[in-house]
């Protein structure tokens, strides 16, 4: 288990090296990262004692995510709304550590928000194309 200023530490390094993330200034991680962890509101992967990825997720009106604008100050210290929405997702290994990944997300958040039965998010590409994801929980379907 890493503590905390040891996760925002690897959480940062993880998303600078990333291409996709790499413009973004500590601002951007001190907003959108930084302050998911610290009000419980990311999921991480952890494998010898190093993050290799991230989640992070709030409860978003539809207008914020359909403009993609919010202001994380206020986002992250919410704890229901509209919609559960992953906001960054970063998994910096093989498929299949991804994928197993995304079903501990799928768990925990089952888990801690057992009423909500779908989360959105946008699957982002490298190249900088986007298309709207919905996930469900396994016992929605």
């Amino acid at each position: 288990m890493l503590s905390l200023s040891q996760k925002k530490y690897q959480a940062a390094d993880l998303f600078r090296n990333d291409p996709y993330y790499s413009d973004k200034d500590a601002g951007w991680v001190e907003r959108n990262i930084f302050l998911p962890i610290d009000y419980n509101k990311s999921i991480s992967m952890v494998r010898d004692a190093k993050l290799i990825g991230l989640a992070t997720y709030a409860f978003l009106t539809k207008k914020e995510i359909k403009e993609n604008r919010i202001d994380p100050a206020i986002v992250f210290k919410r704890n229901k709304g509209e919609q559960l929405h992953l906001c960054q997702f970063i998994c910096r290994s093989g498929k299949r550590d991804v994928f197993s990944f995304v079903r501990h997300i799928r768990k925990t958040l089952s888990q801690k928000y057992p009423n909500v039965k779908t989360a959105t998010g946008f699957r982002k590409h490298a190249n900088g194309s986007q298309r709207p994801e919905l996930w469900f929980r396994k016992d929605a379907l």
